[in-house]
């Protein structure tokens, strides 16, 4: 190699060099920020750890809800439940004997055949019938909506239209049943608009009507609050799990990061180093390896060797794999003499 050829080669080595040890430290960033990222989801699932611990501990102790909150809950769903069928059927029989009036020789409102007394007036009356008790039941639904939001104005306004609502249905039960009475000679007092302040009927439809119906919402918001609190507890500790999990799967990603940067590294530190060695070695006047004349020398030891084992085993069955197995050993080292030269140098 003359002068010239050889100050180019090394200083292609020295940028090669260069090149080598930007990416060295490129990788050191990138494992850096990756460790970082690693002890970041370790304190995160740390922290996860503890609180998914005391959300079992909670849950296990009742305290703050779970088991504590489960059997209340229960309790005021069937309560809850049982009032829903009592406001349809007291709704039902008194809207029909508003809307219908009470039978004749009846003296109380309560209808124990509603259903069938509508049915016979027509498929238009037994719809009306039963629609008219989600009215109250909508209306109460939406106190539990008052007592979430703490809408307590819009709430007074709903429970008034309802007092109103079994108001009017007290005044007119009364006015029929009055009605009934003066029929049949129970009474010689006719009728007068006064009489429903006095009248027990028209206070009784407003208690077994309007104060069930408050109690009722108040019922509903209490269990549906009961489930929240027990749903809140039961799944507080998945959830923290689920987390969790997340977490562990970032930081097994970094971590793989991490390793990826590193086999990079180790294999650019190889580079630089053997190309520094290689610059060392021309600066002081060695010449590099010259690869040619190598394989040219081995080609031609294998071809004496060939000629030799040709020669005094020709007899010998296992001669041809004796030949195969040096060919295979030349090959696959002169592919790695290649491969390593050429990912150096170029």
């Amino acid at each position: 190699m003359d002068d010239t050829s050889r100050k180019k080669y090394i200083e292609h080595l020295k940028q090669k060099a260069l090149d080598f040890q930007a990416s060295i430290n490129k990788q050191n960033a990138e494992i850096q920020n990756a460790k970082d990222e690693v002890r970041r989801h370790q304190e995160q699932i740390k922290e996860l750890k503890e609180r998914r611990k005391e959300a079992d501990e909670v849950r296990r102790s009742g305290e703050g809800g779970g088991n504590n909150n489960l059997f209340p809950f229960i309790i005021g769903s069937i309560i809850t439940l049982f009032l829903t069928f009592y406001l349809f059927i007291f709704y039902s029989s008194t809207a029909y004997s508003v809307f219908y009036g009470v039978e004749p020789g009846t003296l109380s409102f309560i209808n124990s055949d509603v259903f069938g007394k509508a049915q016979n007036l027509g498929n238009g009356v037994f719809f009306l019938i039963i629609f008219f008790t989600f009215i109250p039941l909508g209306l109460g639904f939406l106190i539990h909506d008052g007592l979430e939001t703490k809408t307590y104005g819009k709430m007074s306004i709903l429970i008034f239209i309802v007092l109103i609502l079994d108001a009017i249905m007290g005044y007119m039960i009364s006015k029929n049943l009055h009605i009934n009475q003066f029929n049949q000679g129970l009474t010689n007092e006719m009728w007068h608009w006064s009489m429903f302040l006095t009248d027990m009927t028209f206070w009784l439809v407003l208690l077994l009507g309007f104060v069930v119906y408050v109690i009722w919402g108040i019922l509903l918001n209490y269990s549906i609050r009961k489930w929240a609190e027990v749903q809140d507890v039961y799944y507080q500790s998945r959830e923290l799990g689920e987390e969790m999990e997340a977490k562990e799967k970032d930081m097994r990603s970094a971590e793989s990061r991490i390793n990826n940067h590193q086999a990079i590294k180790k294999t650019d530190e190889m580079k630089l180093g053997e190309a520094r060695k290689r610059v060392t070695q021309l600066e002081a006047g060695q010449d590099p390896l010259d690869e040619v004349a190598l394989q040219g020398a081995i080609s031609a030891f294998m071809n004496g060797w060939t000629a030799w084992i040709n020669l005094m085993k020709g007899t010998d069955s296992n001669r041809q794999e004796l030949i195969d197995q040096a060919h295979n050993i030349q090959q696959k080292w002169s592919k790695e003499l290649s491969s390593k030269t050429q990912s150096i140098l170029s």
